[in-house]
């Protein structure tokens, strides 16, 4: 049993957070605002493709807050957007995410909006 199933049994997706984060919202971070600009478009991709998204969302269990979360009927995957990180610092932020989940990792300067696929 994965994480997500192990969290979602009988509940909402938003008992997976700490805090009450409706889909689809952006939450402001201090973050540049390339990065920030890259997240918005990839949150738009996501819904756009049928994904719900939440954005910071705190996961319970754990002691991290994805750039986004994302979530359909049969899968559910993290996304991180790189701009600054150095891949060594990366990995290190990925200890903290549950192994379960796949994590995509999309880097600012490579984004391009109507080419991505993950």
């Amino acid at each position: 049993m994965n994480y997500l199933q192990k969290r979602e049994q009988g509940k909402k997706i938003s008992e997976l957070f700490r805090a009450n984060y409706p889909a689809g919202c952006i939450k402001l971070s201090n973050e540049t605002l390339s990065h920030f600009t890259v997240k918005c478009q990839l949150a738009h991709w996501f819904y756009k493709n049928g994904y719900q998204v939440y954005s910071e969302a705190s996961l319970k269990g754990t002691n991290c807050r994805p750039d986004l979360f994302i979530k359909n009927d049969t899968s559910c995957y993290i996304v991180e957007v790189l701009q600054t990180e150095t891949d060594k610092k990366f990995e290190e932020k990925l200890e903290k995410y549950p192994k379960d989940i796949p994590i995509i990792k999309v880097k600012v300067k490579d984004f391009d909006y109507d080419n991505f696929k993950f």
